[in-house]
């Protein structure tokens, strides 16, 4: 399930990553509610950078204490820092649907319960035999469902019309009338939830479906055409022949025609 050295990648690689996105997802978030002229809407950038920065500190400590102990337990030589840095990823993507909705204490509370279902996303992977060097489904999927579901969860009602009413220029008026109710706003989240999922996995089964089927040597003669302006073909399936008035796009195809044939697609001109 983890690299059986503990992690044994370039600390300096992933704390600078994992530093540069955490700036970043201050401007990200913040920078989503468009202003800060009015009072609430100062309010909610405060408080959107600060339940943010929480949760992705207890996430990132609590990480850091997991992958101590699964160190000495297992006599790694290495401490796991990629691990750590994907914990605080996983809780940057998961606070983001609820930073401006939840207190600095369940904020707090909210970097836990993010690793935990990192992990879980983890042992699905592993079950399932994934490779997923990235880590994308634990990260960006399992965690940013929770995500959605802490807004229901942790989410206060009073939190909720003020910034609706202040930056999404709507009146409270036009939530449901039962919005105060947990149960309710936990069903809506996972309702969208779900419904978002099924949008993207027929999107993506038809994107890749499509992908999956088109020739390759239909690929290989339009690409040349679009870029270059005219046809190129594939000689003796290794060499792309033909004039192009951009010789940096015509190194390209020949290396996108080297792709394929490394794959081991056979292709006839």
């Amino acid at each position: 399930m983890y690299p059986s050295g503990g992690g044994e990648e370039n600390v300096e690689s992933a704390a600078l990553g994992i530093i540069i996105l955490w700036t970043t997802w201050f401007a990200f978030n913040c920078g989503s509610t468009e202003t800060i002229a009015g009072k609430t809407s100062h309010a909610a950038v405060g408080r959107i950078a600060l339940t943010m920065c929480l949760a992705a500190a207890s996430g990132g400590i609590t990480q850091c204490i997991v992958s101590g102990l699964v160190q000495i337990y297992n006599r790694h030589e290495h401490f796991n820092t990629n691990e750590m840095a994907n914990a605080v990823l996983a809780n940057l993507v998961a606070v983001t649907g609820c930073c401006p909705f939840v207190d600095p204490p369940f904020a707090i509370l909210i970097g836990p319960l993010t690793v935990l279902f990192y992990h879980g996303g983890c042992y699905i992977e592993y079950l399932l035999k994934l490779h997923d060097g990235a880590r994308v489904f634990p990260v960006h999927a399992v965690s940013g469902f929770w995500g959605l579901l802490c807004v229901g969860i942790f989410g206060r009602t009073c939190l909720i019309l003020e910034v609706y009413e202040s930056l999404c220029y709507c009146v409270s008026n036009d939530l449901p009338s039962n919005i105060e109710s947990h149960g309710v706003r936990f069903g809506f989240q996972l309702l969208g939830g779900i419904f978002i999922v099924l949008w993207a996995s027929v999107m993506i089964f038809l994107v890749f479906g499509i992908l999956w089927y088109i020739p390759v040597k239909l690929a290989l003669a339009c690409l040349p055409y679009l870029f270059c302006g005219e046809m190129m073909k594939l000689v003796d399936g290794c060499v792309l022949r033909g004039t192009s008035s951009s010789p940096t796009m015509g190194r390209l195809m020949l290396l996108i025609a080297t792709l394929f044939m490394s794959q081991g697609h056979t292709v006839n001109s």
